[in-house]
């Protein structure tokens, strides 16, 4: 989908991935929404994050592993 779409191995947060969609239709609920839908598929990941003092959630597409973690699970 459109949000799968925007993400990448980077840590996004919700805000940054909505303003990205630039689609008025889709509300920041609606893509924590689907963000959650895509966690349990086990496509994304999330991981808290501090901006300004302020801890929220970030997402990014799962199993982009660091190559150091994918030699050691050999």
């Amino acid at each position: 989908g459109k949000i799968k779409a925007l993400l990448t191995n980077e840590y996004q947060t919700v805000d940054t991935i909505t303003d990205a969609l630039d689609d008025e239709e889709v509300t920041k609920a609606k893509v924590v929404a689907r963000l959650g839908q895509l966690v349990k598929l086990g496509e994304v990941e999330k991981e808290q994050v501090q901006v300004d003092k302020r801890k929220i959630m970030a997402y990014r597409l799962a199993g982009v592993a660091i190559e150091e973690d994918a030699i050691e699970e050999e």
